[in-house]
């Protein structure tokens, strides 16, 4: 086993990305170094893939992008940072044709995060937030304001816990669970993406519209 599929095998990115300084999530999630990251989109297991920025890889490619390093350079630093045992025998032209096919199938086969899914994260990543900020900024003063309370506070009292399930079991789940709840969620987020997917439409929410405010989905106005 030569030194790149050696270091594949025995470190994962996330591994990695602890080691270097990166804080990871129980979830596997983490602020992308690579873009000027509000809110975690790196997504960290054997692989990396950042739904923010859309950068993607191995182990290898991650600590390249890290330290500004060729990739060469890059699988003999992990190698000596994590002990990593590999053979220098060279292996013939076959054999090397026949790895680097392999690893192709791997590669597609973890790849598994389309554009849809990228745009389905997002959507619900940005809700969210807004959700929290909403239900900082627009909380009731005291208790005699609880009668009149502002459409956005209860917004947000509504749905943060029902977006945290849906963001939680997209990132945990497996290609086939994301799926279904794209398919599940799709609409939503679809609406969700005409409502706040421009800066006209989040100061229209900022502002409230008309005297109802915004909009609470599954409520009608």
């Amino acid at each position: 086993m030569d030194i790149f599929e050696a270091v594949k095998e025995q470190v994962t990115a996330r591994e990695a990305a602890e080691r270097y300084g990166i804080q990871v999530s129980r979830y596997g999630m983490a602020v992308c170094p690579f873009h000027q990251d509000k809110n975690p989109s790196l997504k960290l297991d054997r692989r990396f893939h950042c739904f923010g920025c859309g950068a993607d890889g191995d182990v290898i490619n991650l600590v390249a992008r890290l330290f500004g390093l060729k990739n060469g350079e890059a699988v003999k630093k992990i190698a000596e940072d994590f002990g990593v045992l590999y053979t220098r025998s060279r292996a013939s032209p076959v054999e090397q044709y026949t790895a680097r096919q392999t690893r192709q199938r791997k590669q597609a086969q973890q790849n598994r995060f389309s554009n849809a899914g990228r745009k389905f994260f997002q959507i619900f990543c940005d809700y969210r937030q807004m959700l929290g900020e909403w239900e900082e900024r627009y909380a009731p003063a005291n208790p005699d304001d609880w009668d009149h309370i502002d459409p956005r506070f209860e917004e947000a009292l509504q749905n943060k816990s029902r977006i945290d399930y849906i963001l939680d079991s997209f990132i945990c789940g497996s290609p086939k669970e994301e799926a279904e709840l794209i398919a599940q969620y799709g609409k939503e987020a679809a609406s969700l993406d005409r409502r706040f997917g421009n800066n006209e439409g989040r100061r229209q929410e900022e502002a409230g519209r008309g005297n109802d405010g915004p909009g609470i989905p599954g409520r009608s106005r």
